[in-house]
Order: structure tokens, then sequence, then C-alpha cells
């Protein structure tokens, strides 16, 4: 049954009122608050319900049935179409498609939508967060069921996403989540991360351990340093006594994405040469760390352990001496994430949440113990 009391109160009120009504009825026909073959009230009703003019609520109901939304009979009325399982589009907004970690998340996202009536459109930006939000900001939000994003390092940088949110569009961040938005995500765990990796490098002697990050408002960060502490405390050390080098959260280098990361790593064993160890907080920065050591003419595992979080990329076992890691399964997060937002469409009005899932360790050649 139309749920006369909360309507328009989800819509956008910068949107024209036949847009208005459209998204209402789109809504509520998502939520299931209008079920298949439902017959809505008379268009002089609708009218008095959405408070406007029976031309308005004609105009929005005609393009819907355009749509294959609703269907119209003669002399019967406007009903919820049978047909309503045609495809709805979510998009999936990500800094750019090109790199292996972002196609696994984007295998699982396909996976999470099978058998279901949406499809899932991918919006890839060239390397730039702030490409990447204006191609959200440009999206339709007529067109889309839901949005499903890589969130950019910094809550700045989320305008267009939190004014979809206040549309009642529902949105999912996947991979990472930022400090501050009451949005759904699915994250790994970060905690479980950084215990890990920072366990298997002390269990092999390490002390003087140094680590590649960036500064972000993700809390995937904060919580990578709270697992380096559960690991450190029980031999008498913590965070504080780990030497960081920082690199830009914003500067994606298109061509040699591990640059920033090499200069880091080559800056942090030119300043604490007792390194043994040495911690990439993604992929590509520990990429940069494995070739620093080598440019440094350095054996990695022999004399500089390297060991990289979050995923596992074809290139760690391509390289000799293979490389270790800690991950989660990125094509599980990608359907996880779907699977979220497929429920948040369904049932708009449930609490938000997030969504860890657990990591493993993959060992391999390059963490050997302290010689």
């Amino acid at each position: 049954m139309l749920d006369s009391s909360s309507l328009l109160k989800t819509a956008d009120i910068s949107m024209p009122r036949v847009s208005q009504i459209k998204q209402t009825i789109r809504g509520q026909v998502h939520s299931g608050k209008l079920k298949t073959g439902e017959k809505l009230p008379s268009l002089s009703q609708l009218a008095i319900l959405f408070e406007c003019s029976l031309g308005l609520v004609r105009q929005a109901i005609n393009t819907l049935i355009a749509e294959g939304l609703l269907m119209s009979q003669p002399r019967k009325g406007v009903f919820v179409s049978e047909s309503r399982v045609a495809v709805s589009d979510i998009a999936f907004v990500t800094p750019t498609g090109h790199m292996e970690n972002i196609q696994h998340i984007f295998e699982g996202v396909q996976t999470g939508v099978e058998q279901s009536p949406y499809r899932v459109v991918l919006h890839a930006a060239n390397y730039d967060f702030d490409q990447e939000m204006s191609l959200l900001n440009d999206l339709d939000p007529q067109s889309y069921a839901g949005v499903l994003i890589q969130p950019p390092p910094f809550v700045e940088q989320m305008a267009p996403v939190v004014k979809f949110s206040e549309r009642g569009i529902p949105v999912v961040q996947v991979g990472r989540s930022l400090v501050g938005l009451d949005i759904d995500a699915v994250v790994a765990d970060g905690v479980e991360l950084g215990r890990i990796a920072m366990e298997h490098l002390v269990s092999h002697g390490h002390k003087q351990i140094g680590c590649v990050d960036s500064k972000t408002d993700y809390h995937f960060n904060n919580e990578i340093a709270q697992g380096f502490d559960l690991a450190l405390n029980p031999i008498g050390r913590s965070m504080d006594d780990i030497a960081v080098a920082h690199i830009s959260a914003t500067d994606l280098n298109r061509q040699q994405p591990w640059l920033n990361g090499q200069k880091a790593a080559a800056y942090l064993l030119d300043e604490y040469p007792n390194l043994t160890a040495i911690i990439g907080m993604n992929p590509h920065m520990t990429l940069g760390i494995y070739k620093a050591v080598q440019q440094a003419g350095k054996v990695v595992g022999r004399d500089i352990s390297v060991i990289g979080l979050f995923a596992d990329m074809s290139f760690f076992t391509a390289l000799e001496p293979t490389v270790t890691v800690v991950c989660c399964d990125l094509n599980q997060i990608g359907q996880r994430a779907a699977l979220l937002l497929r429920q948040r469409i369904e049932n708009p009005n449930t609490p938000h949440r997030t969504i860890c899932l657990s990591s493993k360790l993959i060992a391999r050649q390059s963490v050997q113990s302290v010689r």
C-alpha cells in the first residue's frame, strides 16, 4: 500500500515537483511498500496526497509507465508492473578501473547482483579522487537504485556522497570507510590486519620495524595502528617505536603507482639504518618498498623483510623472492557490499552498519628471521 505518511519526505526538494513524485513512488516500489500488482490511488487522489496539480501527477505517472515501473489498465487504474523486475542500475564509482585490486572487487560486486533485478554500471575516474567525485556528482539520481563507492581519503571530498545519501539514495562504502560518516560500509578488519602482520614479524625476531603509510581519514589506518600495538605490547614496544614515512594519499601515479612508496621506503632505509623489516599499507606501497630495498643494494628477506597489507596481487608471486601479505578476500568485499546495498534498497529505514571481513596471512619468502 502507498505509504502516504512518508510521501516526499525523502525526495530532493531542489528537484522539480514531477521528479519528486517519481522519486517517491520509485522509492516505495523498491522498498516493497508498493508491491508488484498493487493498484495505486487514482490520479486525483494522488494529486491530493502530493499536494499538486492533476497535470503534474499525470506527467509523473506516464513517465513511470513508460519506464515499465507502472502499468495502466483501461477503466481499472494504474498498477505496479508485474515486469518491474526489469534491470535497475547500481553505480559503482571508483578512482580508477585499471588496478588489479579494484577489478577483483568489481567481480565480487557482479557476483553479488546475480539473480537479482539489478545490474552494475562502472564509473571509473582516471586515477583522480576529485574526478571520481565529479563522476558521482554528475549521476542522475533518478537513474540509479543505489551507489557503491570506494571513498576518497578525506571526508571533505565526500560532499556528493553525503548529498546522495540525504536524498534517500542508498550508498555503501566499499573496501574502506571514512570517519564521521553514517553510511553503510563493507571493509577489511584493520585491527586484525595490523595484528597478524606485526605478530608475524615479531615471531621472526623483528623489533626495528618501519612502515610506509598515508595520512587519511579512513578508519582503516587507525585500526591497523591499533593492531600493531596489540602485537607489540607483549614485547614491551608500541606503535611509537615504529618508524613511519608518509606519502600523499591523493597522488595516484598512473604510470608508476609504486613510485611514492619507493621514495618513502628509501627515506626510511637512509634515516633508520638498523631497520630489519618494513610494512606497506597497500599493495603498491609494498611494491615500492621492495624496489627501494633492491635499489639500496640489499636483499629482500635476507637483509630487509617486507610484508604487505590489504590485498594479494599477482605480481607478488611473480617477484623473486615472493612477497608475504596479510590480505582480505577482495572478491568477497565486493560481493558483500552488493548484497548490503540490495538490503538497503529494499529496507531503507534499517540502521546503518559496517561489515568487517576477516583477513589471512600468506607467508612467502620476503619475511625471514632476523640474522
